[in-house]
């Protein structure tokens, strides 16, 4: 038997005896690149530490915490959350961003609280609940639908893509590559495959930083975990070749099956027992206002990417994601944030809100019977802007106010309309907004100081309301 897997089995075990006493929580924290995620638990972990001794932290949290302290990483199976790293930069002077992650990583608080008198708890003694917050890569939760696709349907609906538009100009050299390769070729398919395997993974690349697409697959080839250049990973798209040998072991396209195979057998579903099998709890984060100024196609891509993601967390209406979801861990509760809604003033936060909700409605499950529940909400996990108006020819408009990384001046950005659903095709012939990237506010260094956010506390007393009991 594969010791991790024991390992691994022993911590689920033990993991799920202290989730049903109720004396543990787990949250898997992901979202694609530049959602903020690092952010996100970095915020979430100082503002409870800064709330035990601050009531007025968190203010939408209900339950009286008295105390909360992060514990030392122990013997655990992974890499530990950067959590001082990560205030050494909000702290510095100027205050500096945290770098994004781009593998998992996991940290643990003990949170001691008030409960109340009850007849489970007849002295009024104080609760101590145990929060584990798992930190992964959205890219990885997109390779999850790869488990229902042999390498063949991969191959074909990728290939369909990567043939497309503006697609196929960034996909050119692999496109070219692949028109020469020969599926039945026996003869430098370590080589070949290698080859292929580089340029398919450029392609992507390109797709993710020149395009701004996000549903990327496989997504350890953009995200990797550390492991190196393991050949396992030697594959891309191709379409069987007429009268391929697909039962044969030694032919350029058998080997590429056997190796998408692989991948899905031991990574996937290596990362799915990581993180499904041990959290009750999900939050997903998206950054919704960069897809809306990317373009029509960039924001189709992100919806897409969010309804895989409904999908692979056992939430969508496809009936294999169901027989999946009876496979692993229910999650108890599930968020759907979009971020950075400090970028447009408040009274349009709420369209942001609506927006991610009817993405959602399109795709949801209508007959959950797992107890899942899902909500959606606009969240800053750090506010870096203030609200202003500006007088122009119609009137007053709401705007933003913040100092950008690169100036020490204030710089006020008017947004537009925020639509509230999926916008109508004479939204994308209007101007995009260039947004920079704004400077965080410096962190104070005492053990008081909470990071200013927005929604935060509705964010986790959605998560732990349940529990905290």
């Amino acid at each position: 038997m594969n010791k991790n897997y024991g390992k691994n089995a022993i911590t689920s075990i033990v993991d799920s005896v202290e989730h049903a006493m109720g004396r543990r929580a787990d949250i898997a924290v992901t979202g694609l690149r530049r959602a903020g995620k690092t952010v996100f638990v970095a915020s979430l972990i100082r503002n409870l530490l800064a709330r035990s001794r601050n009531p007025d932290v968190l203010p939408g949290f209900r339950p009286e915490i008295i105390g909360v302290k992060e514990e030392p990483a122990g013997i655990a199976d992974l890499p530990p959350f950067q959590t001082e790293k990560y205030f050494r930069d909000l702290q510095a002077d100027p205050p500096r961003w945290p770098k994004s992650t781009d593998s998992i990583s996991r940290t643990e608080l003990k949170i001691r609280y008030k409960r109340a008198r009850s007849i489970t708890n007849p002295l009024g003694k104080d609760g101590i609940l145990t929060l584990g917050i798992i930190d992964y890569p959205g890219e990885w939760l997109n390779d999850v639908q790869l488990l229902h696709l042999s390498f063949e349907e991969w191959s074909r609906q990728t290939l369909s893509r990567l043939r497309t538009g503006a697609i196929s100009i960034v996909a050119t050299d692999f496109l070219g590559f692949l028109s020469t390769a020969n599926g039945n070729s026996r003869a430098d398919i370590d080589l070949i495959s290698r080859r292929g395997h580089e340029l398919y993974k450029d392609a992507l690349f390109k797709m993710r930083d020149e395009l701004g697409l996000s549903f990327l697959q496989p997504g350890r080839f953009i995200m990797p975990d550390g492991g190196g250049d393991k050949p396992l990973l030697w594959f891309f798209p191709m379409e069987p070749p007429p009268e391929a040998d697909k039962s044969g072991k030694d032919t350029l396209w058998a080997t590429l099956a056997q190796r998408y195979k692989a991948y899905c057998d031991k990574i996937v579903t290596g990362f799915l027992r990581e993180t499904f099998d041990r959290c009750n709890q999900q939050v997903v984060l998206v950054d919704l206002l960069t897809a809306l100024n990317g373009g029509q196609v960039v924001f189709d891509d992100a919806c897409e990417a969010i309804g895989t993601a409904l999908d692979a967390l056992g939430l969508g209406r496809s009936r294999w994601w169901k027989l999946l979801r009876m496979q692993h861990r229910k999650f108890d509760r599930v968020l759907f944030a979009v971020t950075k809604a400090d970028h447009v003033p408040q009274s349009q936060r709420h369209a942001l809100e609506r927006l991610l909700e009817n993405i959602i409605g399109d795709r949801i499950s209508r007959d959950l019977t797992d107890g899942s529940r899902v909500q959606s909400m606009a969240l800053a996990s750090v506010l870096c802007t203030k609200d202003d108006k500006v007088l122009v020819d119609v009137g007053e408009v709401d705007v933003v106010v913040g100092k950008p990384i690169d100036s020490d001046k204030g710089l006020k950005i008017y947004p537009g309309v925020i639509p509230s659903d999926r916008p109508r095709p004479d939204y994308w012939s209007r101007t995009a907004i260039r947004y920079p990237i704004f400077s965080p506010p410096r962190l104070d260094a005492g053990a008081f100081g909470g990071i200013p956010n927005i929604n935060l506390d509705r964010a986790i007393d959605f998560i732990l309301k349940d529990i905290l009991k």
